[in-house]
């Protein structure tokens, strides 16, 4: 069993291993907001001895010191130290601790969403820069799983270790005063406490088991989801709701499951701390009653006692807020130190313009079957180069070599004899457009969509692709066509119209190098002539097509057949 406990507490080691991304203002925004707090904590019991003095204790002489302190200022300031005048500082104390409590959180919660932020906008980095291949280890619901929840859940974990610390030190101020007051009782009541808080270690060790397993059910819930979405048409037409409905279900029940456990387990300690409370109270005074000086002191000392339940439940729902979600923190730190496994090294150099893409003696496999051997290969500015061969011959693949989002065995790779490793590829990427198979259309309008190609692009220069690529036909002639909203993946028009405005999209950008992978499939025979006709008369743009069979083959410069691992020339003008 203790074994069992060190393994899972074992976790807390993720919190140090884990940037939170706050800056040095927010650094001492925290600071003095918790200073203020504290102040508002020391407030309340400072004022509430002076305020139980008078209401129990009628013989002013045997006031506390604190009382007598507090009445000689308020005579320097002219005013009646009076029942009244202590119970509105009493009130406005405990007023002024509310506000200040309320803003701490506020502020916790902010920086809970700066993490958040931060630490998506890093995934999304590191996910940006992934070769391919890892898109086949890792699931697209899993990663989805940890840029949602187990993101949120490491960030509630964040907030929660802020509040702690402040409920900590709070409790500290709690402390003061009654161990001033009556030592004794003070700690009779603190040995009670932690020994009815024993069962809670017990809880809490559930409540980290249960985050752990949360992480994977809720893995299973997002590809039961994904698929769900992903796939509605063909489940449709196959008449298989109730199969994948029922594969929901089966994910979502043990998440549900999962949910009420934890928040049966937070209930629990929320719960079992009352009673613990007042009894960890009520014990020692029995003991100690005839012991204590006077009724006032006595007062003022159970109310000091009281007051630390306060701060002592906000650190044991934070303990166990942490301890259900930490599981999430170590998720997340895997998630990123196993990603590192996949990313693609880029370098710094720029480059002005593409004159040349060399591939040399280049070595690709995966999962040891042999896509490329000693493949060589090169590209100059201007050509226009047409790509055949059969399926699953390594024509997508070649182009994932050539753009550099997968890594190759061995080879050289150059760019205007510049190796890819030593280049900036963000930047070169901005120099290309690419129109894969699987046509990626955004949930977004026609202007939104060409937006997110090229941010900068005007309403006028939109229209000119648009019926450069003979868009008219489906959109009309209208200016307002550019406001069509798209729906998502485009499914408000049809495949090869798709095609039609993701070519115009790719163009916006006004590339050097325009790759198109079987993205004229779905037009008819006339119209894909026309439209490459149109793009090979483009002499400044280097063009890479890809096709089962192409046709105008007099049109390119160069026709390549991939096949046996390797690249053939068949055609040259």
């Amino acid at each position: 069993m203790i074994s069992k406990f060190n393994n899972l507490f074992q976790n807390y080691k993720y919190l140090f291993k884990t940037n939170f991304y706050i800056k040095k203002g927010q650094y001492l925004s925290l600071f003095f907001l918790s200073i203020l707090s504290l102040i508002a904590a020391f407030s309340v019991i400072y004022t509430s001895i002076p305020f139980l003095d008078v209401l129990l204790e009628e013989n002013s002489e045997n006031f506390q010191e604190i009382t007598k302190l507090l009445s000689l200022q308020f005579e320097k300031l002219n005013l009646n130290p009076s029942f009244g005048s202590f119970a509105i500082l009493f009130l406005i104390s405990i007023l002024f601790k509310s506000i200040t409590d309320v803003v701490y959180e506020y502020h916790c919660i902010k920086l809970q969403y700066i993490f958040m932020e931060e630490e998506g906008s890093n995934l999304n980095k590191k996910i940006f820069n992934m070769d391919q291949m890892f898109f086949l280890k890792f699931s697209s619901s899993k990663i989805l799983n940890l840029f949602t929840r187990e993101l949120e859940r490491s960030a509630n974990v964040f907030s929660s270790l802020l509040l702690s610390i402040n409920a900590f030190l709070q409790l500290l101020i709690y402390l003061a005063i009654p161990l001033y007051l009556s030592t004794k009782l003070t700690l009779f009541f603190f040995l009670i406490l932690i020994i009815l808080l024993i069962p809670l270690i017990f809880i809490n060790y559930f409540s980290i088991k249960l985050g752990f397993k949360a992480t994977k059910i809720a893995n299973n819930l997002f590809k039961s989801l994904g698929n769900n979405l992903s796939y509605s048409k063909f489940i449709s037409i196959h008449g298989l709701f109730l199969k994948a409905n029922n594969l929901f279900k089966q994910s979502f029940r043990p998440f549900a499951l999962n949910k009420q456990q934890i928040r049966i387990l937070s209930g629990i300690t929320r719960s079992y701390l009352q009673p613990v409370g007042i009894l960890s109270v009520i014990i020692p005074i029995s003991f100690l009653f005839n012991k204590v000086e006077s009724i006032p002191i006595l007062g003022a000392t159970i109310w000091s006692l009281t007051r630390t339940l306060g701060p002592i439940t906000v650190l044991l729902g934070c303990l166990n807020k942490i301890n259900s979600e930490i599981s999430a923190f170590k998720n997340l730190y895997d998630s990123k130190y196993s990603f590192n496994e996949f990313q693609i090294t880029s370098g710094k150099t720029i480059i002005d313009e593409i004159k040349e893409i060399s591939l040399s003696k280049t070595y690709f496999s995966y999962e040891k079957k042999i896509i490329f051997n000693n493949l060589n290969f090169k590209i100059y500015k201007g050509e226009k180069i047409g790509i055949i061969g059969d399926t699953g011959a390594g024509k997508s693949t070649l182009l994932d070599i050539i753009t550099n989002v997968i890594r190759v065995g061995s080879g050289s790779r150059l760019v205007n004899n510049i190796k890819y490793e030593d280049i900036d590829f963000y930047n070169l990427r901005k120099k290309i457009s690419y129109v894969p198979q699987s046509l990626p259309v955004l949930d977004a309008t026609i202007k939104e969509y060409f937006h997110f190609y090229n941010e900068n692009i005007d309403d006028e220069k939109i229209n000119y692709y648009l019926n450069l690529m003979n868009c008219n036909n489906f959109l009309g002639d209208k200016l307002e066509k550019i406001n069509t909203y798209l729906g998502d993946k485009g499914m408000k028009i049809s495949g090869g119209q798709k095609q039609k405005v993701i070519l115009a999209a790719a163009l916006s950008r006004n590339p050097e190098i325009l790759i198109l992978d079987e993205s004229t499939n779905a037009l008819d025979r006339v119209e894909e002539q026309n439209i490459i006709a149109n793009l090979i008369s483009t002499k400044d743009k280097t063009l890479i097509f890809i096709s089962h069979k192409l046709s105008n083959t007099e049109l390119f410069d160069k026709i390549y057949k991939v096949e046996k691992n390797n690249i053939t020339l068949l055609s040259k003008k």
